[in-house]
């Protein structure tokens, strides 16, 4: 955690983690939503292998945003307090479109009682 000693950061240091951050969520959710598609149609299929294949690397692919959410919270808590505001401004669409699209992924997708499970959305 943040120790007493560490200082603050300006928001132009933290920049760069935020223009990293709105660029690789985009990327995540184009990812999610292939995943998501390919189990649709090998739901559709009856493939159950696939579908378990594809739930297991969607499943990476949250656990990647969520990582990269509290990656971007940790820059955030190092911040200068007088530039929280800005730096919220930011992150907060793409913080806001990476949990919607994660929970759209979890709450649409087809299950087949005894053949998938699906995995409940992480919590933050």
């Amino acid at each position: 955690m943040e120790s007493s000693s560490e200082e603050k950061i300006s928001l132009k240091l933290a920049e760069i983690s935020i223009q990293k951050f709105n660029q690789t969520i985009p990327q995540y959710l184009n990812l999610l939503k292939n995943h998501k598609c390919n189990i649709e149609k090998a739901f559709q299929l009856k493939d159950w292998d696939r579908i378990k294949r594809e739930q297991i690397n969607a499943t990476r692919v949250i656990k990647q945003m969520k990582f990269l959410i509290l990656e971007i919270d940790k820059v955030r808590s190092r911040v200068r307090n007088e530039e929280l505001d800005r730096f919220d401004e930011g992150t907060d669409g793409a913080k806001k479109t990476a949990l919607a699209g994660m929970g759209e992924y979890l709450v649409r997708l087809p299950c087949k009682q005894n053949k998938i499970t699906i995995t409940k959305m992480p919590v933050l």
